[in-house]
């Protein structure tokens, strides 16, 4: 894959991943954009936009200027390192993290990177300076033959199994494997039923697995993404019984509707955002169920201190949801899965602790407005 390609492929997950690693706390949704601390020059406040549509960044503070995901790492080197890194070593820093290997189209990976510097990179740094933020189309998901699906291992996964995701449950969102990079294959639909996409849960055998559990999957020469934020996992199946209950609830993760069919069957009204934001897409979709009340159920991202008190991380996580649940406020009750009695370990998500469990914090759930 070229340095274009790989800019391409890049998802609003995979950027957040990526921004995470470089010290930025989770993104505001605001629109059709997603905004960042300014790791571009180690500052703290949420002003670095990414605009999905041309893939590219602009920092409103101190750079005050357009920059693609290379530059963007240049700027972090220098201000995290104080080291001046070339283009192509941001190449490499960008492929890396997500084990993909940028090949010799642009770069000559057999000298490493620092040493040359083609002529056709540097005026890549050019173009870079036409890039205005602009309103995004609303563009609709593409849509993707069933038969790519036919070229992975029908395999239930021990790590799935392990969590409690049954066969009959893996078998019904059609959960194989890829054992070309070793991860756990998860076809995407939209509420119609359509694939829109399929991504990848990294294990054991997959390489640098900790660099991001999850990818779109790449197959026979095509990357199967689609923006998560425009589509809501699990919905062509729960949508029935969100519309007979009315509610829904909302997971970061899709494991958790897997784990929600195991437990409760074609009774199960969760759906999985695919990351720690909701977009107007996502909102839209589930008030055009008839939904009167939605239940967020982010995993757990905060502890506390020692003495049963709350801390800083806990407060700014709070308003972090709060923020969320304003999208919804106005149509809808907002109730809150809240760890206040310490069900949960760190970054568990309320389900992965049984079903059991689960219902008491759904009985214990907080009005978001009392919170």
């Amino acid at each position: 894959m070229d340095k274009d390609g790989l800019k391409e492929m890049l998802t609003p997950e995979m950027i957040e991943s990526l921004l995470t690693k470089m010290g930025s706390a989770s993104p505001i949704k605001s629109g059709d954009s997603y905004i960042y601390q300014t790791v571009c020059h180690g500052g703290h406040s949420h002003k670095l936009y990414y605009y999905t549509e041309s893939n590219s960044f602009y920092c409103y503070t101190e750079c005050n200027e357009n920059l693609d995901v290379y530059l963007l790492v240049e700027r972090y080197a220098k201000q995290m390192f104080n080291e001046d890194w070339s283009f192509p070593k941001c190449i490499k820093y960008v492929g890396d993290f997500f084990n993909i290997e940028v090949g010799n189209g642009d770069i000559d990976t057999t000298r490493g990177f620092g040493e040359k510097v083609e002529e056709e990179l540097v005026d890549d740094l050019d173009w870079l300076n036409k890039f205005k933020p602009r309103k995004k189309e609303d563009k609709e998901l593409e849509i993707y033959d069933d038969v790519v699906l036919n070229t992975f291992l029908y395999k239930h996964h021990t790590n799935f199994l392990n969590e409690g995701i049954s066969p009959e449950t893996m078998d019904k969102y059609g959960i194989t494997y890829n054992h070309h990079d070793g991860r756990i294959v998860i076809p995407h639909r939209n509420i119609n039923g359509e694939l829109v996409g399929i991504r990848g849960r990294s294990t054991a055998a997959t390489p640098n697995a900790d660099r991001a559990k999850y990818l779109p999957i790449f197959q026979n020469g095509h990357m199967y993404k689609h923006d998560t934020g425009k589509n809501l996992y699990g919905l062509e199946r729960t949508k029935y019984a969100i519309q007979a209950l009315k509610k829904v609830v909302i997971w970061e993760g899709e494991k958790s509707v897997l784990k929600c069919d195991t437990f409760y069957g074609d009774r199960n009204y969760t759906v999985a955002s695919c990351g720690r934001v909701i977009s107007d897409k996502q909102r839209d979709l589930l008030l055009s169920l008839g939904v009167n009340e939605v239940i967020i159920g982010y995993d757990k991202q905060f502890e506390y201190d020692w003495y049963g008190q709350w801390t800083p991380e806990m407060t700014k996580y709070a308003e972090y949801l709060k923020r969320i649940a304003k999208k919804f406020l106005p149509y809808v009750s907002v109730k809150l899965l809240w760890d206040s009695k310490e069900y949960l370990d760190y970054k568990d998500a309320p389900c992965d602790k049984g079903q059991a469990i689960l219902e008491m914090m759904l009985k214990e759930r907080i009005e978001i407005n009392d919170y």
